[in-house]
């Protein structure tokens, strides 16, 4: 379609608010297709984005018990990564549980 065509006049009659963003037929369609494609992406990021709500709400009650053995066993604020906090945590409650083995 081009911008002299019948066509591309009886669009341009039907749809003025797309011709007042973008008069050539061309990049109108590139535009378009464009917005179909961020469209596409941002529906791709909202199903990624409940997937990752859902796994953070799953693993809440695990982040708060490794916070609680971190607050009695005097570990907050060591500023490490989760692994080698889980780690310091799991040696906290082993050195914990050895100390009261003898009794």
């Amino acid at each position: 379609m081009t911008s002299g065509s019948r066509k591309w006049r009886a669009f341009a009659e039907f749809y003025p608010e797309a011709i007042s963003i973008e008069p050539d037929p061309s990049k109108l369609r590139e535009l378009v297709n464009e917005r179909l494609r961020l469209l596409d992406a941002a529906a791709h990021l909202n199903t990624r984005l409940a997937d990752v709500e859902m796994r953070a709400q799953e693993l809440s009650p695990r982040h708060e018990a490794l916070m609680a053995v971190e607050r009695r066993c005097n570990l907050e604020g060591t500023g490490k990564s989760l692994p080698e906090r889980v780690q310091a945590a799991i040696a906290a409650v082993r050195a914990h549980n050895q100390a009261y083995d003898d009794f």
